[in-house]
């Protein structure tokens, strides 16, 4: 048993229906045991403060099924965070986090401003040449972590990542990758053995990218390459979230040529597995 969600709401109710909770509760105080719409409940803890505000503890059973936690975790994310109207037009989909604490309110505030200085960028950006987007993920018990994708026309913009807890902690990209076992100093060596992987795959006129486990001088891009695999681009200020699969994931263009953003990807750390994330527009 695991507690998969604690956090302070306004007069909302999440996870499941209000229904439920309140049934539960009324019949039986603070703690309940309930199953529904296949999701089988341990307990439901709530702790009311005699305001609009309800902390609630959802605790479940092991033997979930897997469309019983996407199920969950659908109605937490939509409940947790939420779009916003920077009146920049509907093709800028700006996240905001639903948690009352000074640490998300600061958050909140730099999402919008960095979307604000992205579509400054643009001289008119209503006319639906730049877009904003994201996507939230939830891997760990109460761990969350949004992607945004600032995206001008698929080859110019770069992504966003910030990870937060449900009781309104932001964490720092080096407490995400302690979650992992990874130390700031241990960071770069893992990220850029992972890299490799994907790295090596690549080939040009017959060169390989990756020789030896080094970067081939005779591939045609071998200096965007060498400069991806430096600390240059693999530090602790580059994008790091953690996916739905509960996996580490950096953000990076391995070759930026052409389109340097429609061309940059997570990767799995340390299996340097390339995943799909939103992609605005």
């Amino acid at each position: 048993m695991k507690p998969i969600k604690k956090v302070m709401l306004n007069g909302k109710a999440i996870l499941l229906a209000a229904t439920v909770l309140a049934g539960a509760v009324a019949a039986t105080g603070c703690n309940a045991q309930v199953k529904a719409s296949g999701i089988s409940i341990d307990s439901v803890e709530v702790n009311a403060s005699g305001d609009e505000s309800i902390d609630v503890t959802v605790n479940t059973v092991s033997d979930r099924s897997e469309s019983s936690e996407n199920e969950i975790t659908e109605s937490i994310t939509s409940e947790l965070v939420y779009s916003i109207d920077l009146g920049l037009g509907d093709h800028f989909r700006v996240p905001q986090v639903n948690i009352d604490t000074d640490e998300i309110a600061k958050l909140n505030n730099k999402i919008a401003d960095d979307v604000k200085e992205f579509a400054a960028l643009d001289p008119d950006p209503t006319y639906e040449c730049s877009f904003v987007d994201y996507e939230v993920f939830n891997g760990i018990s109460g761990i969350y972590s949004i992607v945004i994708d600032l995206n001008y026309d698929g080859w110019g913009g770069n992504y966003k990542a910030f990870t937060f807890s449900a009781d309104g902690h932001v964490l720092s990209n080096s407490e995400v990758i302690r979650l992992f076992g990874i130390s700031d100093n241990s960071f770069y060596n893992t990220v850029r053995a992972a890299i490799m992987i994907p790295a090596s795959e690549l080939e040009c006129n017959g060169q390989k990218a990756i020789v030896g486990g080094m970067v081939n001088t005779d591939y045609e891009y071998a200096d965007l390459v060498d400069e991806s695999l430096s600390g240059q681009i693999i530090n602790l200020y580059m994008p790091i979230m953690i996916n739905n699969d509960g996996k580490l994931c950096v953000c990076l263009n391995i070759v930026p040529i052409a389109d340097p953003h429609d061309s940059e990807y997570f990767y799995t750390v340390p299996e340097g597995q390339k995943i799909d994330v939103v992609r605005a527009g």
